[in-house]
């Protein structure tokens, strides 16, 4: 198998049309937003946080400088301010239909008429809320809805939302909402309603960018894998590394104030970057080097060509949360958008901070374009283990060097004074959902499943034969069995209601487990079918390594 970098042949076309529009500035605490004509003040020493290139409907997002806590909980919370535009044109229903060979696809866009809509759908699964103040108001000659929410007690405690809604004369609408903890509100309440205040408009100067445009995307291959795959493999490269470019472009296009762009030394990475070029330098080789991991052994999965997106690298933990947190889930890798998140934690020394998320990411990045089903379809168990065991690698010249923790080997200890030790079957047959529920214990646990993979890449387990290269034959496996699932379990089409959308998600969270304990019998019994003899010497092997 090749081991060139694809990504060279397509670098060049990069700078192509890399002209950026004319994007949202912030100077002197002043937002402004030719796009959709918009000038407002931002309360003092708060910072500009980046937009998805995908996001549709937040244009701008503000954090505060500093945390508070909550009287009632241990997790803090800064203060997030966002502007959100609603369009008529936003709003239709827009359905993209694409015919290949004599199949079509039809994907349906989601809209949001107002703000009441969409907050609904941003803040599910999240918390509850009630409007506890609603009134209409004006500002000049602007007809101005002013909205109080508040959450119920969460993680964080409760928390308010404050929003002034702007009604434009073409119909469309600017909604700008603070968030603050409840316990807090009053302390900052002035602040926030001197800022709605200074809103002012005037015409917009340049056309509003198409955020979330569809033509990104090509969803064939987890759509019709099977007509995907019988695509020629020059075609089904033509086509996503189109889409590596335009994606790439896109995101370059928009650079906020104060970040900058960074290439790693094989150039199949671009950094944006608010951090500084030390630790940028590392994540870049981390990057690197984890890449070449992961090409080792999972390159053989099949011959499709892995996009690598963007690496975005925030400038501490709490501006990569308010970034990810967008109109959609946000994770540290996104399928749509294809970046990765990173961010620089103050309190972690030189390793960054930000390495858990960075590998996840790659990883979920490789497996995603490899095969689809080797990310959607692979156990808890060796998710949490890849993760786990790559997030322990420093870059060492340009490999990975891993190395276990001093939490690792306390709660193994534990573990192992507790009487909780787990065998090798047990970990790879067991799901999630039946993982221990108890904090302790749970963590005992977790720990022993985030060591399997540091085992089946240790010296004493490369002496035995039958775990030889068990890793990518086990992902191997997992696409097989994910076929079969998703052959015997067809998709179903859209909800036609909340009310169908509610019954469904009942159903769909009885099917995952039946689909995960599915996975885990299909791929043991193929790929853990080993003799009496060969699961003793792998227990009494992997106990004594444990407990070393």
């Amino acid at each position: 198998m090749s081991r060139t970098n694809p990504w060279l042949a397509v670098a060049p076309l990069l700078l192509v049309g890399l002209a950026a529009g004319q994007q949202p500035t912030f100077q002197g605490g002043v937002h402004e937003d030719p796009r959709i004509g918009i000038k407002i003040k931002v309360p003092d020493k708060w910072t500009m946080v980046p937009i998805d290139i995908d996001e549709k409907w937040i244009v701008a997002k503000y954090l505060c400088n500093r945390d508070y806590v909550a009287k009632t909980a241990y997790v803090g919370l800064k203060p997030e301010m966002r502007i959100i535009h609603f369009t008529p044109e936003k709003a239709e229903v827009k359905e993209r239909v694409e015919t290949h060979g004599d199949t079509t696809y039809s994907t349906t866009s989601k809209t949001f008429r107002n703000y009441k809509e969409w907050f609904k759908e941003d803040i599910k699964g999240s918390a509850g809320f009630h409007i506890d103040s609603e009134k209409e108001d004006k500002l000049g000659d602007v007809a101005v809805t002013k909205i109080s929410i508040l959450t119920d007690q969460g993680a964080n405690g409760a928390m308010r939302y404050l929003c002034w809604i702007y009604a434009r004369p073409d119909g469309s609408t600017v909604a700008v909402d603070f968030v603050q903890l409840e316990d807090y509100f009053k302390n900052v309440e002035d602040d926030f309603e001197k800022s709605l205040r200074s809103m002012r408009f005037f015409e917009p100067t340049v056309n509003a960018s198409s955020a979330g445009d569809d033509e990104l995307e090509n969803p064939m291959w987890t759509r019709d894998r099977s007509k995907w795959r019988a695509m020629p493999k020059t075609e089904r490269w033509k086509i996503r590394q189109s889409m590596d470019v335009k994606r790439r472009n896109k995101v370059l296009a928009n650079i906020p104030d104060g970040w900058t762009t960074q290439e790693s030394r094989s150039k199949r990475f671009t950094a944006l970057t608010h951090a500084d070029k030390k630790y940028t330098s590392l994540v870049l080789d981390t990057a690197d080097a984890t890449w070449d991991w992961l090409d080792k052994r999972f390159g053989d999965l099949s011959d499709e060509y892995v996009m690598v997106g963007t690496i975005r690298i925030c400038k501490d933990a709490d501006e990569a949360s308010a970034y990810t947190r967008k109109s959609a889930t946000g994770d540290s890798y996104s399928d749509d958008d294809r970046e990765i998140v990173d961010y620089k934690d103050r309190d972690a020394g030189s390793s960054g901070g930000g390495q858990r998320s960075l590998m996840r990411g790659l990883l979920q990045a490789y497996l995603y374009d490899k095969d689809w089903y080797a990310g959607a379809y692979a156990p808890d168990w060796a998710l949490v283990s890849m993760s786990y065991y790559l997030a322990s690698g420093e870059v060492s010249g340009r490999k990975l060097v891993f190395k276990s923790d001093n939490t690792e080997r306390m709660y193994i200890r534990e573990a192992e004074r507790a009487g909780a030790l787990r065998t090798f079957s047990e970990i790879i047959s067991t799901p999630s959902e039946d993982w221990p529920k108890e904090r302790d214990a749970y963590r005992g646990y977790v720990f022993q499943v985030a060591t399997i993979v540091r085992f089946l890449e240790s010296r004493e387990a490369s002496r035995l034969k039958c775990l030889d290269k068990f890793i990518p034959r086990y992902t191997q496996a997992v696409i097989k069995a994910g076929e079969q699932w998703a052959k015997d379990h067809p998709g179903q089409s859209q909800a036609k209601s909340e009310e169908e959308e509610e019954a469904r998600a009942k159903d769909r969270s009885k099917q995952r487990r039946e689909r995960a304990q599915f996975i885990l019998n299909t791929v043991n019994k193929e790929v853990a079918n080993f003799s009496q003899k060969e699961w003793q010497q792998i227990e009494a092997t992997w106990k004594k390594w444990l407990t070393r």
